[in-house]
């Protein structure tokens, strides 16, 4: 019985290590945000498609979001002033 209950805890405790290693690969991802003049645009938004999360571009335009992958695809809002 002590065997058995070893064998399952060993099982769990691999699975659970393999999800924490795969969900914890992050990629950063920075970038500029420029109008159609190259101008900087402050105060978009970006975001992952898809995801939740949401960055937003400092005063020259800048960004910085974690991505799940290299493929992601971004999204960026802006609404004008």
């Amino acid at each position: 019985m002590r065997r058995v209950f070893y064998l399952k805890l060993c099982c769990l405790l691999f699975l659970m290590a393999g999800y924490v290693n795969v969900s914890a690969q992050q990629v950063l991802s920075k970038g500029k945000v420029v109008d159609n003049q190259n101008l900087p645009i402050p105060g978009a938004s970006v975001a992952v498609k898809g995801e939740k999360q949401v960055a937003s571009t400092n005063n020259n335009g800048e960004f910085a979001i974690n991505v799940a992958s290299t493929n992601a695809v971004l999204k960026v809002t802006f609404i004008g002033m």
